[in-house]
């Protein structure tokens, strides 16, 4: 049995691959998504952001959850309305 790519249009499902059980630290999920700390802080605590677990005092994210919270951003146009 194939192991399955984890991709944009699969990221929402469920965990199917140990790749998508890999957790990032917020220096990690910043630099994966092209984002300053900063912004991916103020994202959390404006609840704009992608999923995050609170492992104690760390904090951490799923890379399914970062793909899929990308996935939720994308528009085609910018005419498209933010969901």
């Amino acid at each position: 049995m194939g192991k399955q790519q984890l991709t944009f249009a699969n990221a929402g499902q469920a965990v199917t691959d140990r790749h998508d059980l890999a957790l990032h630290t917020q220096a990690e999920a910043a630099t994966l998504l092209r984002i300053s700390e900063r912004s991916l802080e103020r994202h959390r605590v404006q609840g704009t952001g992608p999923r995050y677990a609170s492992l104690g005092r760390r904090i951490v994210y799923a890379r399914a959850d970062l793909l899929a919270w990308v996935q939720a951003c994308s528009r085609c146009s910018t005419s498209e309305p933010r969901r």
